[in-house]
């Protein structure tokens, strides 16, 4: 559509709006000398750089640090390109860094200087090098003679532990491919797996209804957790490593000090049996989901019921409450993974349903919040590992097929390069090319 406005350059040739436009900034282009510009309300008509530059610039219209925004318009630009438009975004970047074409400034004008606009782009087009490579399995990891049922990469992201249905528990160098450990101990197949914050201290929950605690230099077993009288299914830790929650298929939420081993409290008001728990990470908040469906939102420390969280039509396999300032409508989400093949983004201050995921074709096994790209990744029984897109149209940006059997679980590294995934075999997945 032509506007009234007219071209800084060519001066008499009318501007086209461009489609990016919305009510807070509007986008023109010459079709005379193809130069790009930007204009706030009630503000001067200012000069852009043109293409997919303007593309990765707009989110930094105001901001006073844009090298701080890189992370965030990379995973904007990632999180709805395809694979070949993020190519050409990071090849104009590298042109126009190489051999630069005009003046940079933001809409702003003097707001941000060229040299950190420069700097700016530098940092994105770096970021989506990565992205723009092939995803592949870098490893093949196999040993465990039965299903793996949890994974959990260390802090560090140097070591993998992994539990089975066979009994043990495996520690792994995950890009190596070695075996590094192999932990016996429980009677039963291990469902749960959770590192200390320090990587110091490895716990588990097993068939046998116990949780134990292992040195995770030697070996060793530290101590056994008694008190579940079913299969312990789900465990939590909080982020000072203080305070363990369990789940089990007795019914029951427990809460444990990890230091002493001492029970603190039991949560006893469940109907049915429990396979997935997750905590807040400031420790206020607990919740539990069931064989039924239902998930309820405790307080930690008063055991009050908050909230009870009605939606899936099938057990509750998954939980993960992350707190995330991106998101105003609630500072804590909580997301679940079903049996009815659905995942669901919940509220976790107030209980509200903001989104359900389909796409699925067997029951989820297993959910994951992936902080740096704003995303979230599940694993299914039908095969597949799934990346999703939280804040913009909750569609799937990629699926990564390979295993032969279901998925019954997946980790992210600390550093989100590196997927880990668990069926017969365990294979880790990143870039490559």
């Amino acid at each position: 559509m032509t506007s009234k406005a007219t071209c800084l350059s060519c001066r008499d040739c009318p501007l086209d709006i461009l489609p990016e436009s919305d009510s807070k900034i509007t986008f023109y282009r010459c079709s005379t000398c193809h130069r790009h510009f930007a204009q706030l309300p009630g503000r001067s008509l200012t000069e852009r750089w043109g293409g997919s530059l303007s593309l990765v610039l707009y989110g930094t219209i105001f901001s006073q640090k844009p090298q701080a925004d890189a992370q965030h318009i990379a995973s904007m630009l990632r999180n709805r390109e395809s694979r070949e438009q993020l190519a050409r975004i990071v090849a104009d970047i590298r042109q126009e860094l190489a051999y630069p074409s005009q003046h940079v400034r933001d809409i702003h004008g003097q707001s941000a200087s060229e040299e950190d606009l420069r700097a700016f782009l530098a940092l994105v087009a770096d970021i989506l090098t990565e992205e723009v490579k092939e995803d592949a399995v870098l490893q093949t990891l196999k040993g465990h003679t039965s299903w793996v049922r949890c994974l959990a990469f260390r802090p560090d992201g140097q070591i993998l532990a992994s539990g089975s249905i066979d009994g043990t528990i495996k520690l792994w160098d995950p890009l190596r491919g070695h075996l590094l450990h192999t932990l016996t101990g429980h009677d039963g197949g291990v469902f749960a797996l959770v590192w200390s914050p320090n990587g110091q201290l490895l716990v588990s929950g097993g068939q046998d209804s116990t949780i134990k605690l292992w040195d995770a230099h030697s070996g060793k077993r530290l101590r056994t957790l008694e008190g579940h009288v079913n299969a312990v299914r789900s465990l939590a830790l909080s982020t000072d490593g203080e305070t363990l929650v369990s789940a089990s298929i007795d019914k029951t939420v427990r809460r444990w000090n990890l230091q002493t081993g001492r029970l603190l409290q039991s949560f006893t008001k469940h109907p049915s049996p429990l396979y997935s728990v997750a905590m807040s990470p400031d420790q206020q908040l607990i919740a539990s989901g069931d064989e039924s469906g239902v998930i309820r939102l405790w307080h930690t420390h008063t055991r009050k019921l908050l909230h009870t969280l009605k939606g899936h039509s099938g057990n509750v396999l998954s939980l993960t409450m992350v707190n995330d300032g991106q998101f105003p409508i609630s500072s804590t989400m909580l997301i679940s993974g079903s049996a009815d093949r659905t995942m669901k983004w919940w509220g976790a201050d107030d209980g509200r349903l903001i989104s359900t995921f389909t796409g699925h074709t067997g029951a989820v096994r297993s959910v994951a919040f992936d902080p740096a790209w704003q995303t979230i990744i599940s694993s299914s029984e039908d095969k597949t590992i799934k990346e999703w897109n939280l804040y913009g149209s909750q569609e799937i940006i990629r699926t990564l097929p390979g295993h032969a059997g279901p998925i019954y679980s997946l980790a992210i590294s600390p550093d989100s390069r590196f997927i880990a995934s668990g069926s017969l075999s365990i294979k880790i997945w990143g870039k490559t090319g």
